[in-house]
């Protein structure tokens, strides 16, 4: 990705100048949060929060999104979560298809 300059967005919510410096702000919070390293950013974007798709050294793709405060935890947690339960159940969803063409479970009916 071209070494582009940091958008007003994302000096409002970080307050760092040089994109060198929100990369590295990136990756130390993907370090904390999740114990790996992004080793490439896939993507930049928003224009009210300030969002990054990073593919870290374990091979994930992940998402941090900074919201402007103020910041409704609560809310923030439950649609989080709202989200892992989702990606849960298209996972088994998923699973359940690959399963049913090598032999497994038997695929269920609609």
């Amino acid at each position: 990705m071209p070494d582009e300059a940091p958008t007003g967005t994302e000096k409002a919510l970080l307050g760092l100048l040089s994109r060198p410096e929100i990369d590295a702000w990136v990756a130390r919070v993907f370090q904390e949060l999740t114990g790996t390293t992004p080793v490439r950013t896939l993507f930049r974007a928003g224009r009210i929060d300030a969002v990054y798709g990073v593919e870290s050294d374990d091979g994930r793709r992940l998402v941090l999104k900074v919201r402007r405060p103020p910041v409704d935890l609560v809310a923030r947690r439950t649609v989080a979560d709202a989200q892992q339960a989702l990606a849960g159940l298209v996972r088994r969803r998923l699973s359940d298809r690959h399963d049913s063409r090598t032999g497994g479970r038997r695929r269920l009916s609609r």
